[in-house]
């Protein structure tokens, strides 16, 4: 039997502990991150305005998108459409001081735009904003 010197150097190194802790890693970070919620399912094209003001967009804002087909969607409730039946009551949860901000497709009907306005205008929300795109002059 041949002897081992105890003065030779190994030359492998051993990754397997490596491989395991980039694994752990990778697996942490896979679970602690956050996942960006996918917004605007809803594909519109707003109007341009060529007397818009540059306005920064609230967090807690409350936005109204109106479609192309004149339906209502409420982006603060995960983005479902709105009957015009159920549009006073979701309305009434917010409060009057919210800032309420209008997405209105280009195409949409005009009554549509209406009827929302005069809904938020009867329950008393009378502050409200237009979403526009900046037009050229």
């Amino acid at each position: 039997m041949k002897r081992k010197n105890p003065f030779e150097v190994d030359d492998e190194i051993d990754l397997t502990p490596l491989i395991d802790v980039v694994f752990l890693i990778l697996i942490f970070f896979m679970i602690t991150s956050t996942f960006v919620k996918e917004k605007d399912l809803f594909k519109i094209i707003l109007p341009k305005a060529t007397s818009a003001e540059s306005q920064k967009l609230e967090k807690d804002a409350v936005i109204f998108t109106i479609t192309a087909e004149g339906e209502y969607v409420l982006e603060s409730i995960d983005e479902q459409i709105v009957s015009k039946k159920d549009l006073g009551d979701k309305i009434k949860n917010y409060d009057k001081e919210s800032i309420i901000v209008i997405k209105a497709d280009e195409k949409a009907p005009m009554g549509s735009y209406t009827y929302l306005t005069g809904v938020l205008n009867e329950l008393g929300f009378f502050k409200y904003s237009i979403l526009v795109n900046k037009g050229d002059k």
